[in-house]
């Protein structure tokens, strides 16, 4: 699974990074469970990591605190993925909540929490400190997954064989889902990750497939969301969202921290406007 590190070495990483100690743990817990999906042939090139976990094998550095997030394109009974997240070893035991969809039409799921005992660790931590939540998006994955190795954040050794590697969300379409959770929610985190996309990997992105992943997951997020994308009619509207996103408030930066590098939000709003825009454009 992975080498498990020993607490002492945690509590360095987390000092040195200024970290708390139980997010690194829960981050821990969090990629144990993707490698038991993997393990259980979860994965495959119809249901992918998505999300800031994925986005970690592209060079991301912004922490992502308690998500894990899944989609898929195949059918697969909720209680059959409650089955495929549990997982219990000497080492650690993850015991998922049952799936419960998250919106009327049955289309997103999450287990909510999926709780942990991390039974190598030394000492305590509080119990709202072992549990994470796991989100299963069902209403399909547009392109085909790529496979791509986990890294270690936090340098903790946790692949002494080489880091092992899962079926991944498309960049482009990682993108598409990230530029819509900005324009339709105003989640600051998802306007910071389009930033390093277009700054990291503008070189990496197939323009027009940009620009056909965001409109059809702007189809698709139209007919199962109506109201919340009311105002989201066509990718102009997308694009005028991203051109002008009005100044971010520190409510909306509560809770977004890069482990390196870290972005200001006028370098988030500059980096977007200036270099992901334009490859939304015709």
């Amino acid at each position: 699974m992975i080498r498990f590190p020993k607490t002492e070495l945690i509590a360095d990483r987390a000092r040195a990074l200024q970290v708390p100690l139980p997010v690194i743990v829960r981050d821990l817990a969090r990629i144990v469970e993707i490698l038991n999906l993997r393990e259980k042939n979860f994965f495959c090139k119809d249901s992918v990591l998505a999300g800031g976990m994925a986005l970690r094998a592209y060079g991301s550095h912004r922490l992502t605190i308690y998500d894990a997030d899944l989609s898929t394109r195949t059918v697969t009974a909720p209680g059959q993925i409650g089955q495929l997240l549990t997982y219990m070893s000497p080492d650690i035991e993850i015991t998922p909540a049952p799936l419960v969809p998250t919106s009327d039409r049955g289309n997103v799921w999450k287990s909510d929490p999926v709780e942990f005992n991390p039974l190598w660790l030394t000492v305590p931590i509080e119990d709202d400190d072992r549990r994470f939540k796991v989100d299963l998006a069902s209403y399909g994955v547009l392109e085909e997954g790529q496979e791509h190795s986990l890294t270690d954040p936090y340098e903790l050794g946790l692949w002494p064989g080489g880091a092992p590697s899962v079926t991944m969300m498309r960049l482009e379409e990682i993108a598409a889902e990230k530029t819509l959770g900005w324009c339709a929610h105003r989640l600051y985190k998802h306007l910071a990750d389009l930033a390093f996309i277009a700054e990291r990997l503008h070189d990496r992105l197939d323009r027009q497939l940009q620009r056909n992943l965001t409109g059809g997951k702007l189809d698709i997020m139209r007919k199962l969301q109506p109201a919340i994308y009311q105002d989201l009619r066509s990718l102009a509207d997308v694009i005028a969202a991203l051109e002008n996103p009005g100044p971010i408030t520190s409510h909306q930066q509560r809770g977004v921290r890069f482990l390196r590098n870290p972005y200001t939000p006028e370098q988030v709003t500059r980096i977007v406007r200036e270099r992901y825009v334009p490859l939304l454009k015709s």
